[in-house]
């Protein structure tokens, strides 16, 4: 899911980008990004679910907020955080790294 806001962090639009398969579990920043600069958001805070209920990051987590921000930079909008949903706990890139 992605959250757009706008430059008061108001929510202009959440949307389900990517329902995850076994073969893929994340979507591409231009899938997330389009409609970034569809709804002209100047942020956005993506988040999934992790079906096992643990919610700590793996390296392709990891690796995807990279690639995010890096995108995000880009094109001049915020990445403002993206948190992985567990089971009875979340994992917050902005609260516990230094990625974003």
């Amino acid at each position: 899911m992605a959250i757009y806001l706008d430059t008061q962090n108001r929510i202009i639009e959440q949307r389900t980008i990517f329902i995850g398969s076994v073969r893929r579990s994340i979507a591409e920043p231009r899938e997330i990004l389009y409609y970034a600069c569809k709804n002209m958001a100047t942020s956005v805070i993506i988040v999934h679910n992790h079906p096992s209920g643990s919610p700590e990051p793996s390296e392709n987590d990891l690796q995807f907020t990279q690639k995010m921000k890096r995108s995000c930079e880009d094109i001049g909008i915020i990445c403002l955080d993206h948190i992985v949903i567990g089971k009875y706990q979340y994992y917050s890139f902005r609260e516990e790294t230094d990625v974003l």
